[in-house]
């Protein structure tokens, strides 16, 4: 089981099609309605997860998170990379995640959750 368990962590393609797999799930219209409304999604993002965020699962989860730290700021210290995947996978919120207030919007979530996983991760 070790070895299954480091063989995937050492498989960063699939890594990145799970992170493509979660944007696909991505509700257009609770996007929009986030954008409008000034909502930010880290916390409601770590409550979905909570689950899976006790003591017993964190080391594994922080080893992912370690392991694939650069998937990490790729997206979410540049969120333009976060914007092009999810206008790749979502074509018609290319207008609003372009405008200023999705541009302002996405910026201030990828900074926040960013900030969240680094505790998580590194304290």
């Amino acid at each position: 089981m070790e070895k299954l368990l480091l063989k995937l962590l050492e498989n960063k393609s699939l890594v990145k099609k799970f992170i493509k797999l979660g944007v696909q799930k991505i509700d257009k219209n609770l996007v929009i309605q986030a954008i409008k409304s000034k909502i930010y999604v880290e916390n409601i993002l770590f409550n979905h997860f909570s689950p899976y965020l006790n003591s017993s699962l964190k080391p594994l989860i922080v080893l992912v998170f370690r392991t694939y730290w650069d998937l990490i700021e790729f997206y979410l210290t540049e969120p333009e990379n976060l914007r092009k995947l999810i206008v790749e996978t979502h074509p018609e919120l290319k207008d609003i995640l372009y405008s200023k207030e999705g541009i302002e919007w996405l910026n201030e979530n990828c900074k926040r959750s960013y900030k969240k996983i680094y505790f998580y991760t590194w304290s």
